[in-house]
């Protein structure tokens, strides 16, 4: 953890959420933004089985790749300092998100409610403006947004993969897509058995 780090926690219906600032540079995360708008795309991620008529653009990325990442240690080191109860955690799939003004990113959860999943996601850009918004929601279970995060560079979000969230789209004034990089965790055991299902 570097030093000067600040750590925002939340507990939303009794599953907790966690903002980690000062993890990365801020030229690091500029660095991690250019290569990863040069990487290949495609259109076909959806949030949820009745949203495939709105798909959005994702960049998987290959699990060792992602391994040999700085952001993976710190990925880990935070969740193993931070989750304790939930460690040891795998990593069973990596990729990024990219959303632009106009695209439409709906609510969903990443786990199944029986099932201890964490998401981890880094935002990267190497600037962030108040009003270009691309707000992270956390919701609870009556709907209503509980934790707001935004999308500053350098970022880790960490939270209980059952909580129900959703990203926004970017503002009209911005001038940059909103890429979140996304990391998957589970129990060592479920991670494994996960990996050959969702990893392209």
């Amino acid at each position: 953890m570097s030093e000067g780090q600040g750590i925002r926690r939340a507990t939303i219906d009794g599953l907790p959420a966690m903002v980690f600032d000062g993890l990365m540079s801020q030229q690091e995360s500029a660095q991690m933004f250019h290569w990863l708008r040069a990487r290949n795309w495609q259109r076909t991620e959806s949030a949820r089985p009745d949203t495939k008529a709105f798909l959005h653009w994702v960049c998987n990325i290959d699990l060792e790749q992602c391994r040999l990442m700085p952001l993976y240690a710190a990925t880990m080191e935070a969740v193993q300092t931070h989750f304790p109860e939930r460690w040891p955690q795998a990593c069973y799939r990596s990729y990024c998100n990219h959303a632009s003004y106009g695209d439409m990113l709906f609510t969903h959860t990443d786990s199944q409610p029986d099932t201890e999943g964490l998401t981890a996601l880094w935002y990267f850009a190497p600037q962030w403006d108040v009003e270009w918004g691309g707000e992270t929601l956390l919701f609870n279970s009556r709907k209503d947004a509980e934790f707001v995060v935004s999308p500053r560079p350098g970022r880790l979000l960490v939270f209980d993969g059952r909580i129900l969230h959703a990203g926004r789209a970017p503002s009209r004034t911005c001038v940059l897509p909103r890429l979140t990089f996304a990391l998957k965790l589970a129990s060592t055991d479920l991670a494994n058995h996960l990996t050959s299902s969702v990893q392209p």
